[in-house]
């Protein structure tokens, strides 16, 4: 027979834990601040090339991005207006070759200080890539000065006592592209992983999934719930037989992560529960199979390092190590002649690599 012992005494218990959590939804989706990148219908290389370049930098900036045709000898600014395009765009990138010279302009207007910014460079008559990925760089940087200028004039007005307020859609985007980066917890965040546990003079290597909730503050602190298990794999055995063994853990940490930058380094402090499910069967069949359950308290310290992936998404790697109050230790035998493998949580370590997402 098998049994989980936790302290002097085996405790036995046929009852199962269930842990609920309870989220909140998500905030809806700010909306995206639109903007138009005009370019001829029969662009050149070079000027397809500078438009593909612009496009991809407008979308990192996390802007909404609408491609016009722009006619020969138009006026972009016209051309786009008369478009009626809804929602309006805030801004339109217009990227013009001069017949003259072997150059391309990139228009930048922006309607709401309806002022209109020009990027001129020498690219030659082919594709230069770091000429063209500098323009397009440029460019978009204009923009995002001007959208900056755009809320500063709008905060001088409110204190002058003639308020113009900034439509929403920049002031969200303004929040999120051109404000300092959240810390790495701020808000609501939640975190799947796959997690490995593992005690060294006991039980041996088990396989789980994990999921943390958390909420942080900008400095850095965050309140997190984590649930790792169910953790399988860690079979024993011994002379007398052989232990299925099942573990969980839950707890509460305190975890601090104050770093803006995209590799984000943690450190937590946690406290909670401990389970242990055995199932033996013994070697001699004359024994009956029998099974066992353990609860035990645990603290927890761990580290970890996240690198971003974006605004709200991130890779996590880290390392935790816990203790359990009393010690947890599988015996295999009768009960008189026992075999004892552990003790577990003296201490165990929980390692896992997951993605997490802020909401």
């Amino acid at each position: 027979m098998t049994h989980a012992a936790g302290g002097p005494k085996p405790r036995r218990s046929g009852a199962m834990a269930f842990l609920a959590l309870a989220l909140f939804g998500a905030d809806a989706h700010a909306e995206a601040a639109r903007v138009v990148l005009a370019a001829p219908a029969s662009p050149d290389e070079v000027v397809a090339e500078v438009a593909t370049r612009v496009r991809a930098e407008l979308l990192a900036a996390a802007f909404d991005v609408v491609f016009v045709t722009l006619a020969p000898g138009a006026n972009p600014r016209e051309q786009v207006e008369a478009a009626s395009l809804e929602p309006r765009p805030i801004a339109t990138l217009a990227i013009v070759r001069l017949a003259d010279r072997p150059a391309v302009d990139v228009w930048v207007y922006d309607r709401l200080t309806e002022k209109t910014l020009v990027k001129r460079l020498d690219l030659g008559r082919r594709v230069d890539p770091e000429l063209t990925s500098a323009l397009a760089i440029h460019a978009v940087e204009l923009l995002r000065a001007s959208l900056l200028e755009t809320r500063t004039r709008s905060q001088a007005a409110a204190q002058a006592g003639n308020p113009r307020p900034v439509p929403r859609e920049v002031g969200d985007w303004v929040e999120r592209a051109v404000e300092p980066k959240k810390t790495l917890l701020e808000g609501r965040t939640i975190a799947i992983a796959g997690a490995a546990m593992h005690s060294f003079d006991g039980i041996g290597p088990a396989f789980a999934p994990a999921v943390r909730v958390s909420f942080g503050a900008a400095s850095g602190l965050a309140g997190r719930l984590s649930v790792v298990g169910p953790a399988f794999g860690a079979n024993l055995e011994g002379p007398k037989g052989t232990a299925f063994v099942r573990q969980e853990l839950a707890m509460i940490e305190l975890v601090y992560a104050p770093s803006r930058a995209w590799l984000a380094p943690l450190a937590s402090l946690g406290a909670g529960g401990y389970h242990l499910y055995t199932s033996g069967q013994p070697s001699d069949p004359r024994n009956m199979r029998s099974t066992g359950n353990v609860w035990a308290a645990l603290i927890d310290a761990g580290v970890g390092l996240a690198a971003r992936l974006g605004a709200s998404a991130a890779v996590s790697i880290d390392l935790h190590a816990f203790v359990t109050q009393p010690a947890v230790k599988v015996a295999i035998g009768d009960g008189v002649d026992d075999v004892s493998i552990g003790p577990a949580g003296r201490p165990s370590f929980v390692g896992s690599l997951g993605l997490q997402s802020s909401f």
